[in-house]
């Protein structure tokens, strides 16, 4: 399956119409290490801080894999990668909404995967 070893990526933070909290937006295709610029490693060098020292969430091993969570502020402020795959409906819708520039490319690479002959299909069986 081409779509397990894609990873794309997501931020939770504010949006939409009224700018709340909890705004779901596609990023790209990238992996967790490349949110990792402004994070430092713990006393143990396992899991990553913030500039205050506070847990983000990640360890060294998610990152190594590529997938994982970085949590600064919960809805106001949070980044995580995951498998194209594993994408649920509404991360596939954010895809889908997006203007990045493989949008396109990677929907039809998950409809390819999951047996679905149009996005249609798809969001019809998803919205029952």
């Amino acid at each position: 399956m081409k779509s397990s070893k894609i990873i794309v990526a997501f931020h939770v933070g504010r949006g939409g119409r009224f700018y709340n909290p909890g705004n779901l937006t596609f990023i790209g295709e990238q992996k967790i290490s490349h949110f990792t610029s402004d994070l430092f490693l713990n006393e143990d060098e396992t899991e990553y801080v913030d500039g205050a020292g506070n847990y983000v969430g990640l360890t060294v091993e998610e990152e190594k894999t590529g997938i994982g969570r970085i949590n600064i502020d919960n809805e106001y402020d949070t980044t995580y990668t995951r498998s194209l795959f594993d994408c649920s409906f509404k991360e596939i819708m954010a895809i889908k909404e997006s203007k990045e520039w493989n949008a396109e490319d990677l929907i039809k690479t998950f409809l390819e995967d999951c047996g679905y002959e149009t996005f249609e299909d798809y969001e019809f069986l998803n919205n029952l």
